[in-house]
C-alpha cells in the first residue's frame, strides 16, 4: 500500500469522484464532474490525506 492512497481513493469513489487521467510524476487527476482533485500515489502522511479530503469537499478525516 502506498501510504494513505488506497484509503483516499475509496473515499473519493464513495463521494462520486472517478479517475480522470494521470498527472505529472506520481499524481492522478480525479473528478466528480464539477471539481477536479489532484491525488498523489506517494501519500505518506495523514496530513496530506486530510488536506486532499478537505480540498475535495469531503468531511472524512484520517
Amino acid at each position: 500500500m502506498h501510504g494513505y492512497y488506497e484509503r483516499v481513493a475509496v473515499r473519493l469513489k464513495q463521494a462520486g469522484y472517478s479517475f480522470l487521467r494521470g498527472g505529472k510524476g506520481s499524481h492522478e487527476i480525479w473528478t466528480n464532474g464539477i471539481r477536479n482533485q489532484t491525488v498523489s500515489h506517494n501519500m505518506p502522511s495523514r496530513h496530506m490525506a486530510n488536506e486532499i479530503m478537505k480540498q475535495a469537499g469531503i468531511g472524512c478525516r484520517f
